[in-house]
């Protein structure tokens, strides 16, 4: 059970005997004053940003103590692509998440007793739709609702801040 406390205490052992430094306001990210690098991981997905010609070094190094099986690059990272793109001659990074939102709908529609997915053209719901004295019942899909918001909270976090408001605020619902 505390293999990934074990495993996150040993990573970041390494990591600052490189000259990484925790950033305490982002939990595991360490950034690389010497070399200008930016480390982000979530146990065991790595994502390296800064310098590029300091990538191969510092990757050469890591693997010297920890067993790297695959250098991509930034196409995907969590769940979330990136899609690099020209816009107004300039290269912008764009956060890709459709697969995974769809994959997420699927999951609902695949719950028993959902109802199939309408067209929406916001991710709030029209004003009075909701009735407080509904807040205590328990809904068909109260089961999976946790699931479902944890899908949603997970995609709204990566690329979709217009939907974290109402998926926080239905996740206050859950008890």
């Amino acid at each position: 059970p505390e293999r990934g406390s074990h495993w996150e205490a040993h990573l970041t052992a390494i990591v600052k005997s490189m000259g990484g430094e925790v950033i305490p306001e982002h939990p595991s990210s360490f950034f690389f004053p010497k070399t200008g690098l930016l480390l982000t991981v979530y146990v065991d997905d790595f994502l390296l940003s800064g310098p590029s010609e300091a990538h191969d070094p510092f990757w050469s190094e890591l693997s010297k103590q920890v067993e790297v099986e695959d250098i991509g690059g930034l196409d995907r990272f969590l769940g979330r692509y990136h899609d690099i793109m020209t816009l107004d001659d300039e290269e912008v990074l764009s956060f890709n998440m459709k697969d995974y939102v769809m994959s997420a709908c699927q999951m609902y529609e695949a719950l028993p007793g959902s109802k199939p997915l309408r067209h929406a053209v916001t991710p709030f719901v029209a004003e009075g739709s909701l009735l407080s004295e509904d807040d205590h019942a328990r809904g068909a899909l109260a089961d999976d609702a946790c699931k479902m918001l944890m899908k949603c909270l997970w995609a709204a976090r990566l690329a979709r801040p217009d939907i974290l408001k109402p998926v926080i605020a239905l996740a206050r619902k859950v008890s």
